[in-house]
């Protein structure tokens, strides 16, 4: 008499990237924590491993998986998760892509200068590393100054007098540069 048994074949682990999503985007400097939902029928999952263009980032053996990536540089990033179950069998994440960019910064010239009564100067802002190039202007505390940075001095200046204001990004509010106006009385 002849037996015939029949063993199951084993289902590999399935794994997929939660977060970030795909086309994420970040400031650099930012820390990036990725999150992976895994399952395994018939084992059970020993390691998430988790991967910045095939270059392991770090791992989780305990659910939720996660892993934060801290102080990520500006790039573009493919970011995967890999798992492992106890049968040792393995399988990788679809990848998901991520942009981190250089972060916003500012600009204005001139940065200082000295002018009298009734005077004018148009600054110049720069804003960098953002398609929102819109700023705001504090307001200052003698003349007045346009929402397209056009100072005026006041029409009169009875001592000389230093007067320091701040344009801000839009974008991002954390990031201002500050101007200095010197405001002399007219000649005698």
């Amino acid at each position: 008499t002849t037996l015939f048994l029949t063993i199951p074949g084993h289902n590999a682990p399935s794994i997929s990237i939660a977060s970030p999503g795909n086309n994420a985007t970040f400031v650099a400097g930012s820390n990036i924590t990725i999150t992976a939902q895994a399952s395994a029928v018939g084992a059970s999952i020993t390691q998430v491993t988790f991967l910045q263009g095939g270059v392991t980032l770090g791992a989780d053996n305990q659910a939720p998986y996660s892993f934060t990536w801290t102080n990520v540089a500006a790039g573009s990033y493919t970011l995967t998760a890999t798992v492992t179950d106890s049968l040792g069998a393995s399988t990788t994440s679809t990848p998901v892509n991520i942009v981190v960019s250089p972060p916003v910064s500012i600009t204005v010239a001139p940065a200082a200068v000295t002018l009298t009564t009734s005077q004018q100067v148009q600054f110049t802002v720069t804003v960098s590393n953002t398609t929102n190039t819109a700023v705001s202007w504090s307001t200052p505390n003698a003349g007045t100054i346009t929402p397209t940075g056009l100072y005026t001095a006041p029409a009169s200046i009875a001592a000389q007098q230093n007067v320091s204001f701040t344009v801000t990004s839009v974008a991002d509010s954390t990031k201002s540069a500050t101007v200095t106006v010197t405001l002399v009385p007219p000649a005698s």
